[in-house]
């Protein structure tokens, strides 16, 4: 009965979350095709390297977000609800974008020289990664850093199918029919591999993401040429919300993509290409996983951020609550279908990845947890404690590394993924037990 009153009473937003649901299982599944269609491409040990090169793209592009595409989604519907035609949101969204460059053009300099550093001192992993790949990744990196900030902008302006559309369904659309046609052998129709590089599968990749988000980018600068004059005593306190949530927002976002790709970079320094290629794939089949949450997160955080502003605790929660509840329902049942169809899916990348099943499975079990747990890290971010969220998933990022690393050299790929599932799983049920905790206080407030 409560479920069912909770469901009824919002189905706009449940519709929200299905339209996002829908367009993160599209891309859920063009994810899985282009990853396979690059295993298929490249060699064993380029597509190890290939493995390596988009886990450090993928790190690097948070590191060079600098947290302003969270912050956008937090303060940018919170400034919409102001009456002023929309000026002080205008404003939120220049300076998020200035903090941007900065951070990017920063981070793209200091991922230079330490590159540089790193050949000079003759540093390298066990798989050797072009030193082509590396400027390349660094690309990729920075174009993955634009499309998530606009996404999170065009979703934080209520265009929610358009903000996800171009990243998680035409990048990835595009991959696949890029990569299917260089597969393609159109005289014995069937599949050849070995045709890419490592270095070239990441140019390309790098190539048909700014393709996708080209429109994206024009409606962004657009919206940059808008006035935005605000009385002094609002930008002021705009300017105050971005330094007090830049740091924290900053560390939390770079910290999950640290904390779920850190053992495909210990897995390939320590064992070598062949079992990062495994593990990369078994990896980003459990990451799939991931998707579900961070889909609901993208339809319900503009309302988590409208919902504090408009202290309407009672939404709240229930927004909560029904994250909890689709999330869970869409987990088990895809951690069921990998019980039954994994080793399968493993062989789709490579026949010899079939034996790593339990490697697969024992990564879902961290993300169904993830899911199960709902937007608790995003709603202590979004309530003012984004600093404790910042210490408990530093925290994990750090004892987990240390984990990961000394559970590699043990156990292999399979302590690897125990480590990664462990660190998981504690600091979710950390966030969920304190986000709990602050709803039931939020109930006492609204009784009072």
């Amino acid at each position: 009965m409560f479920v069912q009153r909770i469901l009824g009473r919002h189905r706009k937003l449940l519709s929200s979350i299905m339209v996002s649901g829908a367009i993160k299982g599209f891309g859920a599944l063009f994810t899985f095709l282009s990853f396979v269609a690059v295993a298929r491409a490249t060699s064993v040990q380029e597509f190890g390297r290939f493995s390596i090169a988009f886990s450090l793209a993928t790190i690097l592009s948070f590191f060079l977000l600098g947290g302003q595409h969270r912050i956008v989604l937090k303060y940018f519907p919170k400034y919409l609800t102001i009456n002023d035609e929309g000026a002080s949101a205008r404003f939120a969204l220049k300076l998020a974008s200035r903090n941007l460059m900065k951070f990017i053009a920063a981070g793209a300099l200091f991922s230079v020289i330490t590159t540089l550093v790193a050949i000079w001192l003759g540093l390298e992993f066990s798989t050797k990664l072009p030193r082509a790949a590396l400027l390349l990744t660094l690309c990729l990196a920075m174009l993955m850093a634009f499309a998530e900030f606009m996404s999170n902008y065009y979703r934080a302006k209520g265009s929610l199918a358009y903000g996800m559309l171009p990243r998680d369904i035409i990048w990835r659309l595009l991959i696949c029919i890029i990569f299917g046609v260089l597969l393609f052998d159109a005289s014995g129709l069937q599949f050849r591999a070995n045709l890419v590089s490592s270095t070239e599968a990441i140019s390309i990749l790098a190539c048909l993401l700014s393709l996708a988000i080209v429109s994206q980018v024009v409606g962004w600068i657009r919206s940059l040429r808008l006035p935005s004059g605000v009385p002094l005593e609002r930008e002021t306190e705009i300017r105050s919300d971005y330094r007090r949530s830049t740091a924290p927002f900053w560390g939390i976002a770079l910290v999950w993509p640290v904390q779920s790709q850190i053992g495909v970079l210990v897995v390939g320094y320590l064992l070598g290409a062949a079992d990062v290629g495994a593990y990369f794939s078994a990896q980003k089949l459990s990451g799939l996983l991931a998707i579900i949450s961070v889909g609901i997160n993208q339809a319900i955080a503009p309302k988590i951020s409208t919902a504090i502003a408009k202290e309407n605790f009672s939404e709240l929660r229930h927004t909560f609550a029904i994250s909890c509840i689709v999330g869970g329902v869409m987990s088990f049942s895809v951690f069921a279908a990998y019980a039954v169809l994994g080793d399968f899916l493993l062989g789709i990348f490579d026949p010899a990845y079939s034996k790593f099943h339990g490697v697969l499975l024992v990564l879902s079990l961290g993300h169904v947890v993830y899911n199960v747990s709902g937007p608790a890290a995003l709603l202590l971010a979004f309530t003012g404690q984004e600093r404790f969220v910042l210490a408990i998933t530093t925290g994990a990022a750090i004892l987990g590394t240390i984990a990961v690393c000394i559970c590699t050299v043990l156990y292999g790929v399979y302590g690897t993924a125990g480590a990664v599932a462990a660190t998981t799983l504690a600091w979710n049920l950390t966030f969920f037990y304190v986000a709990i905790r602050y709803l039931r206080s939020t109930r006492k407030i609204s009784n009072e």
